[in-house]
């Protein structure tokens, strides 16, 4: 079972094998974290808010089972204290640990300034709790409600925190900013530094980590790293090396986590309004409901938002750019200058073409869903080819088929490669325009 939550208040419970909605969880007024725990043999979600409480829920029934008060709560975390299961909530500069069976308030732990992050770890046979801030993290004992010590993260505020084994060694991976660093917490030093590639242009926001998880592809271990601005990517923790990226084009990765599908490592990734099910072995998504992917084919999701208006490299109009734009103005970076310049001249043609769509469609319609004309679809999905690299005189071939719900499949072939990309009905300038190549 897979939980996803939104700002405010609904907790979605989903079958990620169908992709089908389960039942749907209230959570008054608002929703900030999430966490899977067992009290005893059964599964239980807890969930916390700010200016609510924390809520423990029976997943399989969709009952609320108890409430603790913590009316700061922005972070949850289980644990174990010996044989006993321990909640975590925090929020605000404090950390409360729970008796999760019995509803008690067990200590309360202070973490100057505000907290971001919440992590359970095990250094040898006890029990260590990791809190994450404005730029450190703080490792507490949790059983005498004493702090062990302080690991400086430079750089903003730590925003996710993941604890990993490197063979038989505790690893603690923080993240913030644009970095991610893994620590030896036994000893307090700082192992290595991952990177992530920033924009590299004053335009584009640059990379804000917000989610960490571990995990393991073969017998090797994985961390995987998402936030704002950029893909979810996978790491190799023990090299330093970026293995894969994953092309989550959705607003943001501000959540991530490992499962099981079918005995194979599936990787989820949430943000915006979407849940994405990721096979980390060949880098697409493993389930997708309503489209038809299969093995081999690569989605991409532009926005046109983040290309009407484009001027120059020196500046977007409108909408934050996305992360394929962010792509592809560091991959026309590293270009020769020459080639850069004819390169950079397809955006701005995608974002004149996007903006055509966008003002023949404002002329005619009298509804916010209209559909687009065959025309404007068409246009729209060449614009979108192009945001991918594409030049106009590449694209060749050109079928629009409309379905039933106003929507436009259309097919064409660039540079001899196929592409389908489905155009949704709707004001094309906050359209998100499906591309599929393969």
């Amino acid at each position: 079972m897979l939980a996803s939550g939104g700002r405010y208040g609904l907790v979605r419970l989903w079958d990620p094998e169908r992709g089908e909605e389960l039942r749907t969880l209230t959570h008054p007024p608002l929703l900030d974290a999430l966490a899977w725990g067992h009290l005893g043999d059964r599964p239980v979600l807890a969930s916390g808010g700010r200016g609510g409480a924390v809520r423990l829920w029976d997943p399989e029934r969709g009952e609320e089972l108890a409430t603790l008060p913590d009316p700061d709560c922005v972070e949850l975390a289980w644990g174990q204290l010996g044989d006993r299961p321990v909640l975590a909530s925090g929020g605000g500069d404090t950390v409360r640990l729970w008796d999760p069976m019995r509803g008690e308030e067990l200590c309360t732990l202070t973490h100057p300034l505000l907290l971001h992050a919440l992590a359970w770890g095990q250094l040898g046979d006890r029990p260590v709790l990791a809190s994450g801030g404005a730029g450190m993290v703080r490792l507490w004992d949790p059983e005498r409600g004493e702090e062990l010590r302080t690991l400086n993260h430079p750089g903003g505020d730590v925003l996710a925190l993941a604890w990993g084994h490197l063979g038989d060694r505790a690893v603690l991976a923080s993240g913030g900013g644009d970095t991610v660093r893994l620590w030896d917490p036994e000893r307090g030093e700082e192992l290595r530094t991952l990177t992530h590639p920033s924009a590299g242009w004053a335009l584009i926001q640059s990379w804000l980590v917000i989610a960490l998880a571990w995990g393991q592809l073969a017998d090797r271990p994985v961390l995987a790293s998402g936030g704002r601005g950029g893909p979810v990517r996978l790491w190799d923790p023990e090299r330093g090396e970026e293995l894969a990226t994953l092309l989550d084009l959705g607003d943001e990765a501000s959540a991530l986590a490992w499962g099981q599908l079918h005995d194979r490592p599936v990787l989820a990734s949430g943000g915006g309004d979407t849940v994405r099910l990721w096979d980390p072995m060949i880098e697409h998504p493993a389930e997708s409901p309503g489209h038809d992917f299969a093995a081999g084919v690569v989605p991409v999701v532009v926005e046109v938002a983040s290309y009407i208006g484009t001027a120059g490299l020196a500046g977007i109009i409108g909408a934050r750019a996305d992360a394929a734009l962010t792509a592809i103005l560091n991959w026309l970076h590293r270009r020769p200058h020459n080639r850069r310049k004819r390169q950079a001249g397809w955006l701005f043609r995608a974002g004149w073409l996007f903006s055509k769509v966008h003002n023949r469609w404002q002329h005619r319609a009298k509804q916010a869903n209209d559909p687009l004309s065959e025309r404007e679809a068409i246009d729209a999905a060449k614009a979108a080819a192009l945001t991918q690299g594409y030049a106009l005189a590449d694209l060749a071939d050109v079928r629009a088929r409309q379905e039933a719900d106003g929507s436009w499949r259309v097919t064409l072939t660039a540079a001899g490669d196929p592409l389908r990309a489905v155009v949704p009905p709707g004001d094309p300038s906050h359209a998100k325009i499906l591309i599929i190549s393969s």
